[in-house]
């Protein structure tokens, strides 16, 4: 006898019939039989999957099926054995399908038993395949246009580089009192705390805990943080040639750079885990580029179109090779560890930058104290946020989103400027001056300034209007 239930988590499920032999032919999850015999007595008890085949010594009168989960199970229960491989024989039945990708990991297939095989691609862009958690260190690698053959009823996960986009959901948002009046400028995000500068007559960096508003002064300035696994690695603020490597409670090391005599350390970026030093000599000297990897310091050649520049910023581009370096208001890029770098036309930069701009794989957005840009890379379009709101105070990128804080509001536009709503509106104005926006996880954190300093913590929500890819199932089954 065939039978197919609906199972409930944790409440027993019986068949009556006597029987020898049993198969599960389909379930969702393990699932506990139990058979007992005309009398009650106790012939057997297991746990089984799909696919399990049982034959007892006696012949049972009940079975019953139990399960930690809520699942539906096929089971063959009969004094008959069941001759069942539909392995062995050929689909009957195929679908074609277009599965969205929205980024990261994301299952493509689920398990099904009745599954012979399936064929998928993806015309875009390159892809890794494995089992859940899949990513690029794990999986196997299929360019784009090529079709990958699952002959399996197993899951499949897929893996793409692009991220998930989201948006700004301000029906949820929670506020954290920061406890001093401090602000947050050139900040950056760290495990569970904001680094950041405070305002005032010398520069004061802070660590602040996100969830509650304590914040810890470091000993010593910090000059172009980064967050780098478990450390914060930055320049020394009073000597900006050495490094210092910290934590959220203060200055563990300070490493000293044995090429740091007649020079000036302008910035910090890490790349690969290297952190290059990017500075130049006293007076008139050259540049200079020193890295810094394991904790060994040594040189590299500065290119010709650097040498009399003055590099004031650099950044990690987390989508590319890239580091972008900033001279003045000209844009450079170098993707091969300054062997060869190039300025990148059309694009002047707002004077004053020291946020660290905001990333997704279409846009770029910088921000300064007087305004912000937005660079959309396919196009080289540069779109002057500054100018079409006077009193911008800080932005940021979240997918296909840009995030823009004026005034007391929050606009957001998904067109490049072309047309944007007021997504919040805030009881005051969010800063005097820009202020940190950045997305962090599944939350817009904004450092609001007024009579007190607060940390609002938006929502985020998944934006499931943009796929990053588009995937092509051919499905054949039994």
């Amino acid at each position: 006898m065939l039978s197919k239930l609906n199972i409930e988590a944790n409440f027993p499920t019986e068949l009556v019939g006597e029987g020898q032999f049993i198969k599960v032919m389909n379930s969702e999850a393990e699932v506990r039989l139990t058979a007992y015999n005309a009398y009650g007595s106790e012939v057997f008890s297991t746990e089984a999957r799909a696919g399990f085949e049982i034959t007892t010594n006696q012949v049972f009168a009940r079975l019953v099926l139990q399960s930690q989960q809520a699942q539906k199970v096929e089971v063959w229960s009969s004094a008959h054995r069941l001759s069942y491989d539909a392995l062995s024989t050929k689909a009957s039945r195929s679908l074609s399908f277009i599965v969205d990708h929205f980024g990261l990991s994301q299952r493509l297939l689920p398990f099904d038993p009745s599954q012979s095989n399936a064929r998928i691609s993806c015309d875009n862009v390159g892809f890794w395949v494995g089992g859940e958690g899949v990513n690029a260190e794990t999986g196997m690698y299929i360019p784009a246009q090529t079709i990958y053959e699952h002959n399996s009823a197993a899951p499949l996960y897929a893996f793409i580089a692009a991220r998930p986009d989201q948006r700004v959901s301000p029906s949820s948002i929670y506020t954290v009192n920061i406890d001093a009046n401090l602000t947050a400028r050139s900040a950056i995000y760290h495990n569970g705390y904001i680094i950041h500068e405070s305002a005032g007559g010398s520069s004061t960096w802070y660590a602040t805990n996100v969830d509650t508003g304590v914040s810890r002064q470091y000993v010593e300035p910090l000059e172009s943080p980064i967050s780098y696994g478990d450390y914060i690695y930055a320049l020394r603020g009073w000597d900006k040639r050495d490094l210092i490597i910290a934590d959220t409670n203060g200055i563990l090391q300070k490493p000293r750079n044995p090429n740091h005599a007649d020079f000036t350390a302008n910035c910090l970026v890490e790349k690969h885990g290297v952190f290059y030093v990017l500075g130049a000599g006293y007076g008139t000297a050259p540049n200079k580029i020193i890295t810094f990897v394991d904790g060994v310091w040594s040189t590299k050649t500065c290119p010709e179109i650097l040498l009399d520049r003055d590099i004031e910023r650099a950044y990690s581009d987390p989508y590319s090779n890239d580091i972008l370096l900033f001279c003045g208001d000209s844009l450079y890029v170098t993707n091969d560890e300054f062997v060869t770098v190039r300025r990148i036309e059309g694009v002047t930069l707002p004077i004053g930058i020291k946020e660290p701009p905001t990333f997704t794989d279409s846009t770029i957005m910088f921000t300064t104290s007087s305004g912000a840009i937005a660079y959309i890379r396919d196009s080289g379009e540069v779109v002057d946020i500054g100018a079409a709101f006077p009193e911008f105070v800080g932005g940021c990128l979240i997918g296909r989103q840009w995030v823009i804080l004026a005034g007391n509001k929050i606009y957001t536009t998904d067109d490049a400027l072309k047309s944007y709503h007021v997504a919040y509106t805030h009881p005051e104005a969010f800063a005097t001056s820009t202020t940190y926006c950045k997305p962090v996880g599944n939350e817009l954190q904004i450092w609001q300034t007024g009579a007190t300093s607060k940390l609002l913590r938006m929502t985020l929500e998944p934006d499931l209007d943009s796929p990053k890819a588009r995937f092509r199932v051919f499905k054949e089954s039994f």
